[in-house]
């Protein structure tokens, strides 16, 4: 099986001020490409925004913000699953935008918690015992981020 999972740009206004909405139009016509356009837009708002591999492996696009929600509040989310949702409940938002703070050899070992992204609004960053706390209480052994990928 194959599952998409939503990120932060299958969203209206993503695609109306990045150019997916003018490139519908140039290159479908006047006609086609406001109904394309519409039709993607439909599917965007399908799209669940996490998978939940071997019940031990949550996907998400973006990161887990606070990191207190479980993964039974995943099921509430409501579909087709439009903006006004997304930026009424921060922790639905902070699935597709919220980041990791990074770690490693070069990273601050003192950084916990949740803080405050540098995108601004209620984008949140997260530190690793968010991480680590949120997997513990829900079961996880690993959160795959579909936003960034790194070589080990």
């Amino acid at each position: 099986r194959v599952w998409l999972v939503r990120g932060n740009h299958e969203d209206r206004q993503m695609n109306e001020k990045y150019g997916f909405q003018d490139a519908c139009d140039r290159l479908l016509g006047k006609e086609f490409g406001p109904k394309v356009f519409e039709l993607m837009q439909g599917a965007f708002n399908r799209l669940p925004v996490a998978c939940l591999v071997a019940e031990k492996i949550l996907c998400v696009h973006g990161g887990i913000g606070d990191g207190t929600w479980k993964l039974d509040d995943l099921r509430t989310i409501p579909r087709p699953l439009a903006g006004d949702t997304i930026t009424s409940n921060s922790w639905i938002f902070n699935i597709l935008w919220s980041d990791p703070i990074e770690d490693g050899k070069d990273a601050d070992p003192n950084i916990f918690g949740v803080h405050e992204s540098p995108r601004g609004g209620v984008a949140a960053q997260f530190a690793w015992n968010i991480t680590k706390t949120f997997c513990a209480r829900n079961g996880l052994s690993l959160i795959v981020r579909s936003h960034q990928s790194k070589r080990g």
